[in-house]
């Protein structure tokens, strides 16, 4: 949930590439992707977005319509409501 509200703030997520964190960010597109215990990668990762701007402003115009679209409370809750419809 925090790189969810991160995103829908326009802040690119740089986050370890684990189940949950990988439903959430678009690797290279919304945030970079990480290997778990992967220190050097996670440095490397801020070292981009903050060594080339370009990447930066691509990625916030990216995440806030993201976050949005693909995990708002429109989109959400549909897809919640049908899974706990479907265990009762």
């Amino acid at each position: 949930m925090a790189a969810l509200k991160a995103m829908a703030h326009g802040l690119p997520a740089v986050i370890t590439d684990v189940v949950g964190n990988c439903d959430v960010v678009e690797n290279e597109k919304t945030g970079f992707l990480y290997e778990e215990g992967e220190a050097l990668g996670a440095a490397q990762s801020l070292c981009r977005l903050v060594d080339f701007p370009d990447i930066q402003k691509e990625f916030v115009k990216n995440v806030h319509n993201h976050a949005r679209e693909q995990h708002g409370i429109s989109t959400i809750f549909p897809k919640s409501y049908a899974i706990l419809e479907a265990l009762c």
